[in-house]
């Protein structure tokens, strides 16, 4: 994994509003300070395997201040995925848990036939759609506050491709208004990571990017060019014309710093 050389600013103290696990070694805290555990779970872009890892990020800033993370992200995950594996969550007992969900949710919408694909390959019981994501999502929620004391935070889910008024952003947009108002409902965290992307591209002027190829030709070449030709996430980024993802849907360093950010303004501020 290259080192993280461009950063975006750290996320402000408003940047939140109100199958197994995978953990890797980290420096505890001294045995005198809590030891807080986050259980981040969600899709590929938590399991940090083929888009930049933002909890190793996470680990690296907040290890020392007490915190121990679990990484419970599968790839090509939807919600349903997650809520059928959430009891290897439940069972850390976690003091936190960040749910990041729904990028796979929006792209098996965009065709009948990536849908098919999602049923297929994820043993979905049916096809993808908005209310299903959304009544997926509550059980979720609901099941961590009836089986957990954690501190629950939903995320919307990051940019698909770099142009803002694209039909996925769209569709995006409408996914994540649907979890602030389910964050509301529930009396839990909302972090707006899609909307602190969107202010990242507005802010340099990158607005009309390059579009999501929801076929995925895109992303199995770049991932060719990571595993097989050994280029690191910024080089293909730059080489497709991506500022925050490698190829439209997965995170390059950057769009990975701006997750983490988000993510530990709402811990340091919880703890």
């Amino acid at each position: 994994m290259p080192l993280l050389t461009s950063v975006p600013p750290r996320g402000r103290r408003d940047d939140y509003q109100s199958v197994g696990v995978c953990e890797r070694n980290e420096p505890l805290a001294p045995e005198t300070a809590r030891v807080r555990k986050v259980v981040c779970v969600g899709d590929s872009l938590v399991r940090g395997q083929v888009s930049f890892d933002f909890v190793e990020l996470l680990r690296q800033r907040l290890s020392e201040d007490g915190f121990r993370f679990f990484n419970a992200g599968v790839n090509g995950d939807l919600a349903y995925n997650v809520l059928v594996r959430l009891d290897t969550v439940i069972a850390y007992h976690p003091d936190f848990v960040i749910v990041l969900a729904g990028s796979n949710d929006v792209n098996a919408t965009l065709s009948s036939g990536i849908g098919l694909g999602y049923r297929l390959w994820k043993r979905l019981p049916q096809e993808p759609a908005i209310d299903w994501y959304h009544s997926n999502m509550l059980r979720i929620v609901r099941l961590l506050k009836e089986k957990t004391s954690a501190r629950i935070a939903i995320t919307s889910p990051p940019v698909m491709g770099e142009d803002l008024a694209s039909l996925p952003n769209e569709r995006v947009r409408v996914y994540s208004a649907l979890l602030l108002s389910l964050a509301i409902q529930e009396g839990i965290t909302y972090l707006p990571v899609h909307e602190r992307h969107e202010e990242y591209l507005q802010r340099i002027d990158h607005v009309a990017g390059r579009s999501h190829d929801a076929k995925s030709t895109l992303m199995w070449t770049s991932l060719f060019r990571h595993y097989v030709l050994r280029h690191d996430f910024a080089t293909i980024a730059r080489q497709n014309g991506f500022v925050l993802t490698t190829e439209g849907l997965h995170l390059n360093g950057p769009g990975a710093a701006i997750v983490a950010d988000v993510v530990e303004a709402f811990l340091r501020d919880s703890a």
